[in-house]
């Protein structure tokens, strides 16, 4: 292809410089087992194998290794997806193409296929382009990346065999969906930077397993348990859990009364857990005191925890302070529940947000006025500043 404004000369003076930069190979030794190119008179060719073993063209400059651009017969500019032919965006001018292509390489390792899921399934990175592309257009500072599309990005880093965006995406939106939660937000964006790091130092440190158990420490009603299904679905959607489902037990349903009985009821928590997140609320009452089998039951899980080790995820619930008592008393739980995840109590107007969002879900219209008075009713029933029973007070009021 002939680049607007430059010589034949110029063209491949230029291309030469991407073959060089990019350690591009020969037809033989191709960069990626998909991915071969050649030279002619009118510009590079990448010469693309699908999964179905298909062979197709796509021409263009080479911005990143699965990332280039082109000019179309019109005139425009388009910037493709090299391993699926996708056409990601067009602008108007060589310039701005590239610009805004070079901002795209920053973002993402474009050399996969699945790539493109990110593309096809993400209203937020669909969005997030539309903003960038404008901001090139107009010579303007491109917006910063939203939190929700930073977790996103950074799945195609920890991508492997097992890994599921699809899932990963759902799990997040959900996530980002909730009302409130802030600090566990920016714990989950933490935790999955971790990861990535992980993943990125993988071939040159030796590593054991990831230790994913965690406790969920705050007041009853703020989300601990739905919280504990997403965070399985994140870690089996990042191929760190088979399954992820959740297993919802308390202290009935794993200390027995009688001798030789507690340690089987901890097991077949364990092992219909196995491939998910066995979730304890109000963990601290395993604890109990020296006439009962609390502390067989904690015995039993944390020898379970570790001949499963990878298995399956353990999260233990409850109050901060008994929570913070029972895993600082306790070695067991201290070497291996590593992540503490901080709940806080609901603002009446987060409150009031819930419930609004419980009546839509359930078909109802919910008008500016009746928001207005919704908030009015729970700021009533606050005390201190507080509302008591948080979420779970959402759900006895939206039923009246």
């Amino acid at each position: 292809m002939i680049l607007s404004g430059e010589t034949d000369y110029e063209i491949f003076t230029e291309m030469n410089k991407i073959v060089d930069y990019y350690d591009m190979r020969t037809e033989e030794d191709s960069m990626n087992e998909w991915l071969t190119y050649s030279k002619r008179n009118d510009g590079i060719y990448y010469n693309v194998e699908d999964d179905n073993d298909r062979q197709y063209t796509v021409s263009g400059e080479l911005i990143i290794d699965g990332l280039a651009i082109h000019q179309e017969k019109s005139g425009i500019w388009t910037i493709d997806h090299i391993p699926t032919a996708v056409m990601m965006t067009n602008m108007p001018s060589y310039e701005t193409a590239r610009n805004l292509a070079e901002y795209m390489s920053k973002l993402i390792r474009w050399g996969e296929r699945e790539v493109v899921d990110l593309f096809c399934e993400t209203t937020d990175f669909k969005e997030h382009l539309s903003m960038a592309k404008k901001a090139v257009l107009n010579k303007q500072t491109i917006p910063e990346v939203p939190e929700r599309l930073s977790y996103k990005l950074e799945f195609f880093y920890i991508q492997n065999e097992k890994t599921d965006f699809h899932r990963f995406n759902k799990a997040i939106d959900q996530l980002m969906g909730m009302t409130g939660l802030d600090v566990f937000k920016r714990q989950v964006l933490k935790m999955i930077y971790s990861l990535v790091g992980r993943e990125k130092n993988s071939d040159n440190i030796r590593q054991n397993k990831p230790n994913i158990h965690m406790a969920f420490m705050g007041p009853a009603g703020t989300g601990k348990t739905e919280m504990a299904r997403i965070m399985s679905d994140i870690f089996a959607s990042l191929g760190y859990l088979d399954k992820g489902h959740l297993v919802e037990v308390d202290r009935s349903q794993l200390v027995a009364e009688h001798i030789g009985k507690t340690a089987p009821k901890v097991k077949k928590a364990v092992s219909k857990a196995l491939g998910g997140t066995l979730f304890i609320d109000e963990a601290y009452s395993l604890v109990g005191d020296e006439q009962d089998f609390g502390p067989e039951a904690i015995a039993t899980l944390i020898k379970e925890m570790e001949d499963h080790k990878g298995e399956f995820m353990v999260i233990l619930a409850g109050y901060q302070a008994d929570m913070e008592k029972l895993i600082n008393s306790n070695e067991g739980f201290r070497s291996r529940i590593k992540q503490h995840f901080h709940f806080y109590d609901y603002t009446p107007e987060q409150v009031a947000v819930i419930i609004q969002n419980i009546l839509v879900d359930k078909g109802y219209i919910c008008p500016d006025d009746v928001k207005k008075e919704i908030t009015r009713a729970i700021k009533g029933q606050a005390k201190q500043g507080k509302v008591d029973g948080n979420a779970r007070m959402a759900q006895i009021l939206q039923k009246r």
